[in-house]
């Protein structure tokens, strides 16, 4: 909801992106919300906005909103039919697809914890 009032409030152009699950995936359309948490836990999609009004004031303009992953990327991928299909064909090739997926969400998050400010507790 903050990232809407924010771009809201803004006086220019905002630009929201956002992970829409789809009947093409292999999931039950039901679970959708399910579906976009379990993005979200594994890294696969984080969270974040982007301020550039904060720069003004000597802020970070960038704020993280979905902390460390809680859920292994192999565990996302394995729900949904777009993935299976490819471990089905070749689970050796599937496998590596998953580890590279592991450590190319790692490495993204690395990068927006180092430009944006720490949490607040």
């Amino acid at each position: 909801m903050v990232a809407l009032q924010e771009a809201a409030s803004y006086d220019g152009v905002s630009l929201i992106i956002g992970y829409a699950h789809c009947i093409a995936h292999g999931i039950e359309m039901a679970n959708g919300l399910e579906r976009q948490k379990a993005a979200v836990a594994s890294g696969y999609w984080p969270l974040y906005r982007y301020d550039p009004r904060k720069l003004a004031a000597g802020e970070k303009p960038l704020e993280l909103d979905s902390g460390d992953p809680s859920l292994p990327v192999a565990d996302f991928m394995a729900a949904e039919t777009r993935f299976r299909l490819t471990a089905n064909q070749n689970p050796e090739h599937y496998a590596e697809l998953v580890k590279l997926a592991q450590a190319n969400i790692e490495s993204k998050l690395e990068r927006l914890k180092q430009m944006a400010p720490p949490p607040e507790d």
